[in-house]
């Protein structure tokens, strides 16, 4: 699924000047496992699941996997073929090993668009955090843009997406919010912010400012517009009145946005591209999956071309470490006609304002879908909400209502229990089963003979021990037989 910002008319202004920028100067470089020790053999003894199997260790070389099973088998066929091995990975009894996680429908485009905008959800203005934050309300909003603010260049336009107005309780800091939209242009224009705001809220149907930014709009409004409103007073009230700006006027923003802003952004896309690849390593994320067809704004086809001139593999070099990942396109005929791309980490945080919407057999029944034979995949909802596939886990397996009120306790906090999966469905749905709808030439999603050694290393076991889950991290995560990212420690 498309981010809810996919068709957005600001997209356009990063359309049009993602053309100036000199993609050849880019620094990202092609990362060929077989020019970065080709030779070497990897050991690795521990508790390895994939595909419902179980296996105890795994030997790979040249960015594959040689040879999986139990620690005497490996043994053995590092002697029957006269292998050296280069280094031994032994992990504790806790921890345990997957495939690489495929994030599969990511919105590229519209992450790169959006990177110089600010995150005003629950998950921290990097928009990283993995589970919404206790303190979400207006209070917090007014110290996040207080504190923006003073970041911004003068001529700068604050812009921030991902606004969650479900999760907005009445703030005892502002009391004239109970009865107005939480973000009404006057909480706006008490935080006496000295430049023009425009925030939008999580599904991209309404953008909220402040007056100076609709004194700006005002000014810049395109002629057939301005007929509408005889003078900037009319205009202000039309705002007030609605609550901001509706989606079909977002494009009014097109004319009054400072081109320098939107140059400055674009000349930050290789800083940005690389932000999204260590954030992705950072949740065991291995490859990147892009849908070309489901998104039709042309910046994502400008996007996709700027990926593929540089390489099937992104990487980053820093020192001796090398960040590589994945980005592949999804097939354009996937081979399952059946696919559903579900978001379970909505379990969790709307599950409470679904289960009052709407019949509670139809939130999202993955138990269902699976014994139907449905192909599942988790898919994200990236840059509004965070990647991690194990949000996505705790969700699917637990169910759990992280944002209902405080009164539901206990098992009322779980949502359809029944429709629970095991653990090893929800590993499937962010790794085999997504790895069958993409391009590419490697084996990816699963750890046999012959696949990409592309792996997680989790802190704990969760398969051992599913009540793990919550604390559960990723620790290591590789890329065709090389350590990609690792957690406050160098591979």
């Amino acid at each position: 699924m498309s981010s809810p910002l996919a068709n957005c008319p600001l997209l356009d202004l990063f359309n049009d000047s993602i053309t100036q920028l000199n993609i050849d100067s880019l620094s990202c470089n092609e990362f060929q496992p077989e020019q970065n020790h080709h030779h070497e053999v990897l050991l690795l003894v521990g508790d390895i699941y994939s595909q419902r199997h179980h296996y105890q260790a795994m030997v790979i070389q040249q960015g594959m996997v040689a040879a999986i099973g139990s620690e005497p088998q490996m043994q053995g066929y590092l002697q029957e073929h006269n292998l050296t091995c280069n280094q031994t990975l032994r992990l504790s009894a806790a921890k345990c090993i997957v495939p690489g996680f495929i994030q599969a429908e990511l919105d590229l485009g519209t992450a790169l668009a959006t990177s110089s905008w600010f995150h005003l959800g629950p998950f921290g203005l990097q928009g990283n955090w993995q589970q919404p934050m206790p303190n979400y309300n207006l209070h917090y909003l007014s110290r996040a843009l207080s504190y923006i603010d003073k970041s911004l260049d003068a001529d700068e336009w604050l812009l921030g997406f991902g606004v969650d107005l479900s999760l907005l309780p009445f703030s005892p800091f502002l009391p004239h919010s109970e009865s107005k939209e939480p973000l009404s242009l006057e909480f706006l224009d008490s935080l006496q912010l000295p430049r023009p705001v425009c925030i939008f809220d999580k599904t991209a149907e309404r953008a909220f400012i402040n007056s100076l930014a609709t004194m700006t709009l005002y000014l810049t409004l395109p002629d057939e517009a301005k007929r509408r409103f005889a003078n900037v007073r009319i205009f202000s009230q039309y705002i007030e009145q609605q609550g901001g700006l509706n989606k079909d006027e977002f494009a009014w923003i097109l004319h009054a946005l400072p081109q320098e802003q939107i140059l400055r952004a674009t000349h930050q896309t290789e800083g940005a591209l690389k932000n999204i690849i260590i954030q992705a390593l950072s949740q065991g994320v291995t490859t990147l999956a892009v849908s070309q067809a489901r998104q039709t704004h042309p910046l994502h086809n400008k996007v996709l071309a700027l990926f593929h001139r540089m390489a099937k593999t992104i990487a980053e070099q820093r020192g001796n470490r090398v960040h590589a990942i994945r980005v592949l396109n999804h097939k354009a005929q996937p081979q399952s006609a059946d696919v559903v791309y579900a978001h379970p980490d909505s379990l969790s945080l709307d599950g409470y304002l679904q289960m009052r919407s709407q019949p509670f057999s139809k939130i999202l029944p993955l138990r269902q879908m699976i014994t139907d034979n449905k192909f599942v995949v988790f898919a994200s909802q990236f840059p509004e909400r965070p990647l991690g596939a194990l949000r996505h886990f705790d969700s699917a397996v637990n169910r759990e209502m992280h944002t209902a009120p405080g009164y539901y306790v206990g098992a009322e906090r779980h949502l359809l229990p029944e429709q629970r999966i095991e653990m090893r469905d929800a590993l499937a749905c962010v790794t085999e089963n997504p790895a069958q709808l993409i391009d590419s030439p490697h084996q990816l999603g699963v750890l046999k003979v012959g696949a990409a050694a592309d792996f997680v290393v989790l802190s704990h076991n969760i398969f051992a021990n599913p009540d793990l889950l919550k604390e559960c991290l990723v620790e290591q995560t590789w890329v065709a037989g090389q350590c990609s990212y690792s957690l406050g420690e160098d591979c």
